[in-house]
């Protein structure tokens, strides 16, 4: 237990033993005053008792209606008295019994007198029977006075008795608590020498033995504060032997790290005299380290750097700065010069004058050259037609070439830390971003085409590869990409891709596209759970107008005839051109016959509308078969053909009419294909026979 609360523990204790202390001479102090208010009543009841007795003295002596009905008030407020103390035990309790029987008894001898002197005798009563009442009367008023002035007695007992159970009860109460606090006081004593004075005076003696320089601790006992006191003291010797421990490491590792750093490491006197080497320095040199520590620094400084090196020194010295880094020339013994970038820093005494320089020597002739020849890649990075980026290990972009200012309108600054995701155009899917970065992170190199965006927010394809640069742990440093502008090359592909798939005059879906896109139209209809409506359309007079006004109004009308009918559908609708003057449109998602009727209908006025052609007015009219899918037909080859059989028996009726597909189609167009193919036969009998002269 912590020694707060101890303290506040036997502070409650204390706090309790006066408030039971108070309570009991409280409690005390209620008895009395209750002995003393029992006291009071058995007066009153003497005194009323007593005013009675005078009373029946007065009425046996002097009668009267008046008296009599006084005595009677009085009689009542007795018994009254009497029955409020009911409670009391001991002797008021005889003496009450013995003080209500008596007055019932001068009650009932009151109302005989009286009754005697009122009802037969009211002037003069019998004075044999008066004076026996009137004995009587007189004999038990003398007996109640005695049996008051025995309560009286007893009433004086009483009060005296009350006085002294009240000492001694306040007797007992100080001694039962002069106990309890005497006990409270040696417990709080020998709880405060335990628990305070005893770990204290054990932690001087400890204190005292570590100033001696013995290597002790202080005992912990209870979890108290002074057992914090004693852990945190234990704590801070810790403290203080594990620093000592660390300076001896920080030594050792000084050493340590001071011989085997992979630079040049030295200590020089103010006057540039070596006072300490490293085995680097010794081995960059070709010096020992005897031989060195005999000699000054200026010993292996080129000549050429001699004054320029003496300046940096006395720089130093005259505490224009603190510390300094420069590159120079530097002598070795078999006489080879290297280059070498020196960074050396001045410490000094607490009186600020100079005390040693501790210098680093790093040989850079590898870099130097390494230097020269990044200037000449850096010329040709600069003169290079590609476009060219160069990332760090987190992709942010770190070098770009002109080029690439050219290409995409950024300039250097401008790309400067960025992702190259911000030159994204956003059209690239995300699947070739995700092989891109697959293949980067497996083999290290990629190429493929993405789509970016110049800073004019103008979109372009390029076609980039990409190289990872790794360090000798395998670790990716560096992206390099490269890529050109394919924009041309994209819009030749995309004109030759746009000829294989569209009509090179209306620019609509071929046949080969027209299938694709049924095909789709197809799979959306059965999904929803729709139909599918065919319509194959043939122009009428096509051929009149295109053999007699030439191909370019032929060609004209075929145009027009395209925009109408694609004005005639929705954007979702399929509008091609099969050949010729055949053209056919795909309506998926219909209801039912009515949406293909209403838009056969639309098409059909549309067409019949006059064309302008080379300044005249033209007629022409669609013939138009339609099949429903999946009424007629779920295979695509099978709409068509149907749809054909469709529009075929429409031309054969009415000019700018359609007609549905019907079953009995299939059977005319069977049995016509097998009449041409009977009589086809004869046919070329006949023919060959006029050829070779037969009549006919």
């Amino acid at each position: 237990m912590s020694i707060r609360r101890g303290y506040h523990l036997f502070l409650a204790i204390g706090l309790v033993l006066i408030g039971l202390a108070v309570l009991s001479a409280g409690y005390s102090q209620q008895i009395l005053v209750e002995d003393i208010a029992d006291s009071e009543r058995l007066d009153r009841i003497f005194k009323e008792g007593m005013q009675l007795v005078q009373l029946s003295h007065a009425v046996n002596q002097y009668d009267g209606p008046r008296g009599l009905e006084q005595w009677r008030l009085r009689h009542e407020a007795l018994a009254t008295l009497i029955k409020s103390a009911d409670g009391m035990a001991g002797e008021p309790r005889v003496a009450f019994e013995r003080i209500l029987s008596l007055d019932e008894q001068l009650r009932s001898l009151i109302d005989k007198l009286g009754e005697l002197r009122d009802a037969a005798f009211p002037d003069h009563p019998p004075k044999d029977l008066a004076g026996i009442l009137s004995s009587q009367i007189f004999l038990d008023a003398s007996q109640l006075h005695n049996a008051l002035m025995r309560l009286s007695e007893a009433e004086d007992g009483q009060l005296e008795a009350a006085y002294r159970k009240a000492k001694e009860r306040q007797l007992r109460i100080f001694s039962v608590f002069l106990g309890l606090f005497t006990v409270y006081g040696v417990l709080l004593t020998w709880t405060f020498q335990r628990a305070v004075l005893e770990p204290l005076r054990a932690l001087k003696v400890t204190i005292d033995a570590v100033r001696a320089g013995e290597n002790r601790k202080a005992a912990v006992g209870a979890k108290d504060e002074i057992g914090l006191v004693c852990r945190t003291f234990n704590d801070l010797l810790d403290e203080k032997e594990a620093g000592r421990k660390d300076l001896a490491r920080l030594v050792t590792r000084f050493q340590s790290v001071f011989e085997q750093s992979a630079m040049g490491l030295s200590i020089c006197d103010p006057a540039g005299r070596w006072l300490e080497v490293n085995r680097r320095l010794c081995d960059m040199l070709g010096y020992s380290r005897e031989q060195l520590l005999g000699m000054e620094f200026a010993d292996i400084t080129h000549f050429r750097q001699l004054t320029y090196d003496r300046d940096r020194w006395q720089a130093l010295l005259s505490a224009q700065r603190s510390s300094d880094s420069w590159d120079g020339e530097y002598c070795c013994r078999d006489g080879q010069v290297i280059w070498a970038r020196i960074t050396t820093a001045l410490t000094r005494n607490n009186d600020a004058s100079p005390q040693f320089f501790v210098t680093a020597v790093e040989e850079i002739t590898q870099q130097r050259q390494t230097e020269t020849n990044l200037r000449l890649m850096a010329k040709v990075f600069d003169n290079l037609n590609e476009a060219i980026l160069i990332t760090d290990e987190r992709n942010r972009i770190i070098a770009t070439n002109p080029a690439f200012s050219q290409l995409t309108g950024y300039s250097s600054e401008d790309a400067w830390g960025k992702n190259p995701r911000f030159l994204s155009a956003g059209k690239t899917p995300q699947e070739t971003y995700q092989q891109m970065w697959n293949d980067i992170l497996d083999g290290g190199y990629w190429q493929g085409e993405l789509w970016d965006r110049r800073k004019t927010g103008e979109p372009y394809p390029k076609w980039m590869t990409i190289t990872v640069m790794r360090d000798q742990a395998g670790r990716i440093t560096n992206h390099i990409a490269s890529f050109v502008d394919i924009s041309e090359r994209k819009a030749s592909e995309e004109k030759v891709r746009h000829l294989a798939h569209y009509d090179a005059l209306t620019d609509l879906p071929n046949r080969l596209c027209f299938l694709e896109r049924l095909e789709q139209a197809i799979g959306y209809t059965r999904r929803q759970e729709r139909k599918l409506a065919l319509l194959m359309i043939d122009l009428d007079r096509f051929k009149t107008i295109n053999d007699t006004l030439g191909h370019h109004v032929g060609d004209q009308l075929l145009v027009a005839v395209a925009d109408r009918l694609t004005e005639s559908v929705r954007d979702s609708d399929i509008v091609a051109r099969l050949g010729g003057d055949e053209f056919i449109i795909a309506l998926p998602g219909i209801e039912d016959r009515d949406d293909a009727i209403n838009v056969a209908e639309k098409v059909i006025r549309r067409i019949c509308e006059p064309f302008t052609l080379e300044g005249s007015l033209h007629h022409t009219s669609p013939s138009i078969g339609l099949c429903i899918y999946p009424d007629d037909a779920i295979d695509i080859t099978e709409l068509m053909k149907k749809a054909d059989l469709a529009m075929y028996q429409a031309k054969g009726r009415d000019v700018g009419s359609y007609q549905f597909f019907t079953a009995d189609m299939t059977t005319v167009a069977t049995n016509r294909l097998a009449l041409e193919s009977y009589q086809r036969p004869k046919r070329l009998t006949r023919v060959k026979g006029l050829a070779s002269g037969e009549s006919p």
